[in-house]
């Protein structure tokens, strides 16, 4: 009590004391506002004194800085910048200024994202709240941070402050980890055959979102390169194949035991098996093997194929080698196999008969070549010991050699055959028949036309250009070959053989009429039927069997059509050289005898049968010569001509020369070209309404229409003429026995003898001719002609007459051969 006394007595006392002190002066609120605003003004007070909000205190910077850290930090390290103004009484503005140099100064331990200051120590919290697995979007979402800031702040403590693995945007354990190592390892372990991961993840199941899935490839490496499981993984971490090691070690042995058991194996078959980089395996595992394209194979494989081409080749014999080879071989793979057989090797050293044909042929290829060896008397060129053809097929040359015979045989009776249908159909046979033939010999008379002969050459006969139509004749060498025969036929002859030339130069090699690929084929199918769809290419073998006979089987056909023209040209320039040589005497003889009937001018009548006599014969074998030579120049092809060509070469000139019939000449006439036939026709008609004048001025004009020169006789060549008609009557008389024909021939002589002129006589002007002949002959001459004229005269009246008559004449003969100039006579 005392003590309590005393305490109360000193505030009394102190009351007391201080009421009786005297009072100070004090400042409103308004007072300091304005006393501190005049403070900043004199600059006593710097700008860092901030205004509160609520105006009753004023605050210095650093003070603010450490309210707003002291504020984080018991905000648990985030805060957001808004909410600054409430807790520390300042403007935002002045909070954000300082927020800023609080991170500025933090040294990265104070970052500012998304209006929110956030400290390390907050994200250090974060990583506590880890459990086996955490999604790193769902996290962002809890604590509403963006995903790029938080995997940022993850990655960069990951394996430190964080004790886990993040992966594919999840956060994993080391314990969870370890389970999924654990899990892949015995799973892997006992795996027998390859697993692909994303199989193995749903055995296991970890496929579902979070279940570990993403870190199976990561895990299986590395339990890989700890040697934890043997195999190797391909594919990549990401759907990728992990293949065991034994499963790799059987598969390669049934790769070996595979090419032990059958010589080879392909390379699809070792990849399959699991066996990598195959050629390079293969080629270890088995130095002595060959690689091929698509497999790799044995050498007894090679040996065994090798043993049966050299049985092919000694028996004259074929094989197909893929009948013999694994059928997983490709056609390359055949080729390449068959290119290291000895006899192919061997043989494609030795050349090919293609490339010695080539070399030989200027036109290049083995057709071309084929074709001028055969025109040149030669032979093809024989096949090589063995031939590869359809891609896989072995053959024996010398059975190529007898196929190639009997192609040829085949081709040769084509050709006889076509020359025949040509011969009997001309110019109306179709394509299939004469103009196949025709366009045929054309490819041969080219390559024989550098061998033609020079001056009147047959070229324009030419069976390619299907006969020529006319046109006049550049001047050259005549048809004719008698004595002034030359004239302007052989300038259109070498015009027409150009275009003949050219017809034969676009004419394809086997033209038609040659036997055909085709029939080649079925040739070589007839002789071989075991040949029938053999091969493994395009063609097959007897198709390119065909395709290797057609060259040498084109050249037979040209041959054999080349020789046959060859021969009928021949036998056509021979026709045409006695047709115009015909003409020529005979137009001689129609100027003698018009010169003749020149004498008879005092009898109107003897005139006049004389001049029609002699147009009628001697005139008409002029006119027939002329169309002959003609049928010859300008259709050669046609049947006419082939007959007369025949007719001359086997019943020689005197057939040749047979008098045509009208119905023949007119036919002949319409088949010449446009401008030869008018002046032809002409000469044809002069023979019924003219004399031998007038025939001689029509068949002048023709024959220089047609391109020859009639020669006209002058003075020198008429006595040359006249001596040589004489020497040939006289020739005929002496052989001549029989007293009609004797007459006839001694007439003329004994006309001739008397006035110097020839005639043609008829039997009817005999008599009126020797008639004239009274006082111009020998003595007695006058009498023994008219004698033995009436005597042949009633020996055709009584059809022969009798014995008496004929011994008469007989006994007459001698006397009237001497007459006329035989036996010294004048």
């Amino acid at each position: 009590m005392e003590a309590l006394a005393g305490d109360l007595g000193d505030l009394l006392a102190q009351l007391q004391s201080t009421q009786q002190r005297a009072a100070r002066a004090r400042l409103s609120e308004r007072n300091v506002v304005e006393l501190i605003i005049k403070l900043k003004a004199l600059g006593v007070v710097g700008d860092e004194l901030l205004h509160t909000i609520n105006g009753k205190e004023y605050i210095t910077s650093d003070r603010l800085k450490a309210d707003i850290a002291g504020a984080l930090a018991a905000a648990g390290g985030r805060l957001e910048l808004s909410e600054l103004p409430a807790l520390v009484g300042v403007d935002l503005t002045h909070c954000e200024k300082q927020a800023s140099s609080i991170v500025s100064e933090s040294g990265g331990s104070v970052i500012q994202a998304g209006g929110e200051l956030i400290t390390a120590a907050y994200f250090d919290s974060l990583a506590a709240e880890e459990s086996g697995v955490l999604v790193l979007s769902d996290l962002a979402a809890s604590y509403a941070l963006s995903s790029e800031l938080l995997l940022s702040t993850m990655k960069s403590r990951a394996g430190a402050s964080i004790r886990g693995r993040l992966e594919g945007g999840l956060l994993y354990t080391p314990a969870h980890v370890r389970s999924l190592k654990a899990q892949l390892r015995g799973a892997l372990r006992g795996a027998a055959a390859p697993v692909t991961l994303a199989g193995l993840a749903r055995e296991l199941g970890i496929d579902a979102p979070g279940g570990g899935g993403s870190m199976v490839g990561g895990l299986v490496e590395q339990l890989a390169g700890e040697g934890a499981i043997s195999g190797a993984l391909k594919g990549g971490m990401q759907g990728g194949v992990w293949t065991p090691a034994a499963y790799s070690s059987a598969q390669a042995a049934a790769v070996k035991g595979f090419y032990s058991q059958n010589g080879w194996v392909g390379y699809e078959t070792a990849r399959r098996a699991g066996v990598g980089n195959d050629r390079a395996y293969l080629s270890a595992a088995f130095p002595d093997g060959i690689a091929l394209e698509t497999a790799f194979v044995s050498p007894s494989l090679l040996v065994q194929l090798d043993a049966a081409v050299e049985e092919a080749a000694s028996q004259a014999g074929w094989l197909d080698a893929a009948t013999l080879l694994p059928p997983a071989l490709s056609a390359a793979d055949v080729s390449a196999l068959l290119a290291r057989c000895h006899a192919v090797a061997a043989a494609a050293r030795g050349g090919s008969p293609e490339r010695g044909a080539r070399k030989g042929g200027k036109g290049g290829g083995a057709a071309a070549a084929a074709a001028a060896a055969l025109s040149e008397g030669g032979e093809a060129p024989r096949f090589r010991r063995v031939e590869v053809l359809a891609g896989s097929c072995v053959v024996a040359g010398p059975l190529l050699d007898a196929l190639r015979e009997r192609a040829e045989a085949e081709a040769k009776a084509a050709a006889r055959e076509a020359i025949a249908e040509r011969r009997a159909g001309g110019r109306g046979a179709g394509p299939s028949g004469a103009k196949a033939a025709a366009a045929a010999a054309a490819s041969a008379a080219a390559a024989a036309g550098k061998r033609a002969q020079a001056g009147d050459s047959d070229d324009d006969d030419d069976w390619g250009r299907g006969g020529k139509k006319g046109g006049k004749k550049g001047k050259g060498g005549g048809g004719g070959g008698g004595k002034g025969g030359g004239g302007k036929g052989g300038g259109a002859a070498a015009k027409g053989g150009g275009k003949g030339a050219a017809a034969g130069a676009a004419a394809p090699d086997g033209a038609d009429g040659a036997p055909t690929e085709q029939r080649l084929a079925e040739l070589v199918l007839e002789a071989h039927p075991d040949m029938e769809a053999a091969g493994g290419g395009d063609p097959d073998l007897p198709e390119a069997v065909a395709q290797l006979l057609k060259p040498a089987v084109d050249a037979a056909f040209s041959s054999t059509l080349s020789a046959a023209f060859n021969a009928g040209a021949e036998a056509r320039r021979k026709s045409k050289d006695a047709a115009a040589r015909a003409l020529e005497e005979a137009f001689v003889r129609l100027q003698l005898y018009a010169h003749g009937c020149e004498g008879a001018a005092d009898d109107e009548a003897l005139q006049q049968a004389l001049a029609r006599h002699a147009a009628r014969t001697t005139g008409a074998e002029c006119v027939d010569a002329l169309l002959r030579w003609c049928q010859l120049e300008y259709s050669p092809d046609d049947e006419a001509a082939a007959a007369i060509a025949a007719a001359a070469s086997e019943g020689g000139a005197a057939a040749a020369a047979a008098p045509l019939a009208p119905a023949e000449r007119s036919k002949l006439v319409k088949g010449l070209a446009p401008e030869a036939a008018g002046p032809v026709a002409k000469a044809v008609e002069s023979l019924a309404a003219g004399g031998p004048s007038d025939v001689a001025a029509a068949l002048e004009a023709a024959a220089g229409e047609c391109g020859l020169r009639l020669r006209r006789l002058d003075k020198k060549s008429e006595k040359a003429a006249v001596a040589a008609a004489k020497a040939r009557l006289l020739a005929l008389l002496d052989a001549e026995q029989e007293p009609a024909a004797a007459l006839a021939l001694a007439l003329p002589l004994l006309h001739l003898r008397a006035t110097g002129r020839l005639l043609s006589l008829p039997g009817r002007a005999m008599g009126p001719v020797l008639a004239r002949l009274e006082g111009q002959l020998p003595e007695g001459g006058y009498e023994t002609a008219r004698a033995f004229l009436d005597g042949v005269v009633e020996s055709l009246k009584q059809g022969g007459g009798g014995a008496e008559l004929a011994e008469g004449l007989a006994a007459q003969l001698p006397a009237l051969k001497v007459l006329a100039g035989l036996g010294g006579g004048d």
